[in-house]
């Protein structure tokens, strides 16, 4: 795990999406090619409405429906985010934002009703601030 985070941090190459396009259909066959692994890295805001549990719960019918719809290959990681409190100068954690890490994202998905669920549940919880395709070293 600890060499999967470097790689992500270390990244070979990074490309940003606006958060107004990270829920827009994207090839990864469009983007440079990668002599790695691509993965999808969001940074997501916790709506006020919403919560960090209900985000979790997004999360875990996100990777329920990859693997009842025989995706085996792609996981998803969820990282808490570390901020410095510019008052006390200490770290702490985020209680509004979180990372989600995609790693090896299916090429095209067909969307069903299952899908527009954790979708929606995603939306009811979270807003996405900033979208990185990124190419990272493969894991070892």
């Amino acid at each position: 795990m600890r060499n999967f985070l470097f790689a992500v941090l270390s990244i070979a190459g990074v490309i940003s999406v606006p958060a107004f396009a990270a829920n827009a259909d994207v090839s990864l066959l469009t983007l440079p090619p990668c002599d790695g692994e691509f993965s999808i890295v969001r940074i997501s805001a916790i709506r006020p409405t919403g919560s960090i549990e209900g985000f979790m719960k997004a999360v875990e019918a996100q990777k329920a429906w990859y693997r009842s719809h025989g995706y085996k290959d792609n996981k998803i990681y969820t990282r808490k985010i570390f901020i410095l409190d510019p008052v006390s100068g200490k770290w702490q954690y985020a209680d509004k934002e979180v990372m989600v890490i995609h790693v090896r994202p299916p090429q095209s998905v067909e969307r069903d009703a299952a899908w527009r669920a954790f979708v929606k549940q995603y939306r009811d919880n979270s807003q996405i601030e900033r979208a990185y395709f990124t190419c990272a070293t493969k894991e070892q």
